[in-house]
This record gives C-alpha cells, structure tokens and sequence, in this order.
C-alpha cells in the first residue's frame, strides 16, 4: 500500500513553469534546462519502482516516496521506503544511463558518448540515511528494526559494470529478488500490522517539503520572465501562446479561443515562482492586465482568502493551488 506517492519536487515544478518563461539567450537557461532534465529523470525514475515493489513477497508492505525528515544537522531524504514487520528498506534510484562502474576509491563513474563523470557513490549515501533514519526512529521512540539500503539503477539503457560484485547496487529487474532475499533472512517480526501502519504514517506527517525558490537561487531578475496567461489549447498542441484580456474572457490571438478561466494556471505558476500570497497590482503585471477592478474581480471570484484592505489587501493562492494539482492527478 502506497502511503506517501511519487511527487514531483518543488525544484521540479518550478522548472517546469519557469523555462518556458525565459528566453534561451538567458545565461541562466542552459544551466536551469541541464536541471530540468536531471530533476525530470529522477521523478520517473522514483515512479517507475512501484511495479518491481509490487512483484515482492511482501504483500503487507508500505511504501513512502521521497520522504524528507529532519534529522540532528540537518534534512535527509529517502527516494523510497519499503516498511515491512521485519525489514525497512531504503531504495536509492539512480536514473541514468550508459555504464556504471566503481573504482577502489568508492567512486562512480558513468560513461556515455565517450565522456566520462565522476559521481558521489550512491552506495555510501545509502548507507548514510540508514544511519540518519535508525537515528531518527530512536528518537521518536519507535522499536529498532533492521533498516537495509539499496541502490537501483532505473534507466533501462544503463550498463553495471564491476571487477567485484554489489549485492545491493543493482537494476530494477533484480530488486524483487533482492528484497525478497533480504526480507527472507530476517524472520524475526517486529512491527505488527497496526504498529505498522503507526509508523508509516508518523513518518508521512513529519515530512517536510523542501522550499526551494529557483528564482532567488540563481538570482533571475524579474524582468527576464515573461508575463502573460497561456492560451491552454495552444499549449496543449506544444505551442506557447499569450492570450489578451478582452472584457471578461481572456482571447488567444493565434487559435482564437475565448477562456473566461485561463488565468488560473497562471496565477498557480505565480504560486510556484514567487509565494503563494500575490496583490493586486502584482496580479496585474504577471497575468498582464492593466485594470486594477478587473484584477480585483478575477482575485475575487477564485474565492481566495485574503488580508488587509483597499490597497493593501492580499490575495492567498495556497488553495489554488493544492486544487489545481488535485484535479491534475485525478485526471
């Protein structure tokens, strides 16, 4: 049973509505682009895991994904856990492709096209957030369990390759067996089902998300994003289209649609970039519209919470945007 889901990263979400708002002549856009990518590959590759949990021995097992808790110095996170009464697994997914190996400095390497990185060993990072979660678990008063790391390659086009054998560095295809392996040498049962279940969802309620402004990280100045409502058929048809406010409906000047609600995945792509609180008149510069009434009446009708009053009312989009990411995963 999945008690955490796969979730897309703060990181990731920004990216996603941010590159298409700067001009690729940006210094900053191959960088933030390179980071797209990675932060897209390692969303898949978390996804992609449920399957091979799913061919386990382990039918009363619970899964958390991209658990993020608060240990001494600082957070650590878990790609996957997989609790069980008798084991925990920590599951590293490493999406990437070409081939691996590892030197006798416990380095990384990959291989592809002829180039060749280093990369920390996940092996070791593993190993770190087993200590880091033990830790955290005796805090909080929870029985010690046998906690065990693994390190999944989730690429399909990714070659291992070592002079020595890494029971627990492995692809996809090998972690049933694996899990099964391990789950099988430890008989001994520690966490009934109800305690269990106790545990996985303290867990789910100490998450913590890790707020994270791309913005301000890479200090993009706010006139190198564009501002505007996208015309959503366009977008749907890979094109990015600004859409003009004509009376109470927003027109797209490329397919001629007429959207009286365009503007809220704008307003929730604010949300993202910059904080969920937004005024009147930084409404107006990010949707593009010069109306103060109008923005005022597009604030209202959303049914927004709000503080203040006249001029320097605020406008709240946290349930804008816990709404519109619902509706996304319930399509």
């Amino acid at each position: 049973m999945i008690i955490r889901p796969p979730e897309k990263t703060p990181l990731l979400k920004q990216l996603e509505v941010l590159l298409p708002r700067i001009d690729r002549s940006n210094p900053n856009f191959e960088k933030l682009d390179n980071l797209l990518g990675r932060e897209t590959a390692g969303y898949f590759g978390e996804t992609s895991l449920h399957y091979y949990f799913s061919l386990t021995d382990s039918e009363e097992a619970l899964l958390l994904y991209g658990l993020r808790l608060q240990g001494k110095d600082n957070a650590f996170q878990i790609d996957a856990l997989l609790l069980t009464g008798s084991v925990c697994f920590i599951v590293e997914a490493k999406n990437l492709k070409g081939t691996i190996s590892f030197n006798q400095n416990d380095q990384m390497i990959r291989t592809l096209d002829q180039i060749t990185e280093t990369f920390p060993n996940p092996e070791i990072q593993a190993a770190v957030q087993r200590w880091q979660l033990s830790d955290f678990l005796a805090k909080h008063g929870f029985p010690a369990i046998p906690i065990h790391p693994v390190v999944t390659f989730t690429h399909p086009r990714v070659i291992l390759q070592s002079d020595q054998k890494y029971d627990d560095i492995l692809t996809n295809e090998r972690l049933p067996s694996r899990i099964n392996a391990i789950k099988s040498a430890h008989a001994k049962v520690v966490y009934q089902k109800q305690q269990l279940y106790k545990l996985a969802h303290f867990l789910n309620e100490k998450h913590q998300a890790n707020h994270y402004f791309v913005i301000q990280r890479y200090q993009i100045a706010y006139h190198h994003i564009r501002r505007g409502v996208w015309c959503p058929s366009c977008q749907f048809n890979g094109k990015r289209i600004i859409m003009h406010r004509i009376k109470r409906y927003w027109y797209c000047p490329a397919c001629r649609e007429k959207n009286n609600t365009a503007h809220i995945q704008a307003l929730c792509e604010y949300a993202l970039l910059f904080g969920t609180s937004i005024t009147n008149k930084q409404a107006r510069l990010f949707l593009g519209i010069e109306s103060n009434s109008t923005a005022k009446r597009i604030l209202i009708n959303i049914g927004l919470e709000t503080s203040g009053e006249t001029k320097g009312r605020i406008y709240y989009l946290d349930k804008l945007l816990e709404q519109n990411y619902k509706r996304r995963n319930d399509r």
